[in-house]
């Protein structure tokens, strides 16, 4: 008598168990699902037209931006000095280009040109 009582006791527990394991997931599944449900109703209540408008001015103020940078990169360019390297007596050297386009020797090299490829020393020897 005594071993059918427990097992009748083992067995409620069990159930009792089930039961209650039973409601926390059925509860966690709603939770889940009330939340995905507004984040789909605050999507719905956000017009596309005003999510393609916040996009396109994000874009806008982007390219804006980056226009800018371009701009100041440009600007920053113009204003350094430029150089080219030519051909002279078989030694390249270096001429500083002036703002009028004019070439000034700036640095002679040691580096002789016959250990360039021919393509090189042509573009050495063309003037632009």
């Amino acid at each position: 008598m005594n071993k059918v009582i427990m097992t009748m006791i083992a067995v409620i527990i069990i159930m009792t168990g089930i039961i209650v394991g039973g409601n926390i997931y059925q509860k966690s599944k709603l939770a889940e699902n009330s939340e995905s449900k507004e984040e789909v109703e605050i999507a719905e209540s956000t017009p596309y037209e005003e999510i393609l408008d916040d996009c396109t001015d994000e874009w806008e103020n982007m390219q804006k931006e980056k226009e800018a940078e371009t701009l100041q990169v440009n600007s920053d360019y113009e204003k350094q000095d430029k150089y080219i390297l030519r051909e002279k007596k078989g030694q390249i050297i270096a001429y500083k280009v002036g703002e009028n386009g004019e070439e000034t020797e700036y640095l002679t090299t040691d580096i002789s040109t016959d250990y360039l490829a021919e393509d090189d020393k042509e573009n050495l020897s063309k003037r632009d």
